[in-house]
């Protein structure tokens, strides 16, 4: 009899996972890349800047990148990509170049705003990459302590140190940034930029 409950409280936390939450995680991932493309979209009209602007393309491309790879991100996949990477460096240059290319701009304001952009895209694909495993919903809940720890010094009264570049001024400030930088120096690869790599060849 124990047998049988056990069975069937396995499976009810089976169909749970596979039709209710997995569904539910990945309309909440597409509603938020849904508001960060308006969000793009509104920043360029209201600038005066207009939906004409290269940029405000290549924002939107890389976006709706974003929102057809949602559904067939997982971590394995994501690794099996990073094997990839790490083993065809001429390829995988040429596609960073494909990414970087139309999202550079000599405008501060633009680049910083773009950057933004780019970081919280970024940052729900993790997420939804990550609550898509169990395994990666424990990292997910190591990720959120790492980013509240971060968030709650920043808090804390500190002398700001002048910098060159808007870039720079953004990241001193963005946690989910920080998180990505100590990544990438301990990886030597930036996650950023892998994610969007991944969604522009998906």
């Amino acid at each position: 009899m124990n047998d049988i409950m056990l069975g069937i409280a396995i499976l009810l936390a089976l169909s749970s996972w596979w039709f209710v939450y997995k569904p539910s995680l990945l309309d909440k991932t597409r509603d938020e890349l849904f508001d960060l493309r308006q969000e793009v979209r509104d920043y360029f009209l209201q600038s005066g800047r207009g939906l004409d602007h290269p940029l405000y393309a290549a924002l939107r491309d890389l976006i709706n990148g974003h929102l057809r790879y949602t559904e067939s991100l997982t971590m394995s996949r994501f690794v099996v990509w990073a094997h990839w990477h790490s083993k065809h460096p001429t390829e995988a240059e040429q596609l960073r170049l494909r990414v970087e290319a139309p999202l550079q701009t000599n405008d501060r304001e633009l680049a910083a705003f773009a950057m933004n952009v780019r970081l919280r895209a970024a940052g729900h694909m993790y997420g939804h990459m990550l609550a898509n495993t169990v395994p990666g919903l424990i990292v997910l809940a190591l990720v959120g302590t790492m980013l509240a720890v971060v968030t709650s010094k920043q808090s804390q009264p500190k002398r700001q140190r002048a910098r060159t570049s808007a870039d720079s001024r953004l990241n001193d400030r963005d946690p989910l940034a920080q998180i990505f930088d100590r990544v990438s120096r301990v990886t030597h690869w930036s996650p950023q930029t892998a994610m969007e790599e991944c969604a522009i060849a998906s």
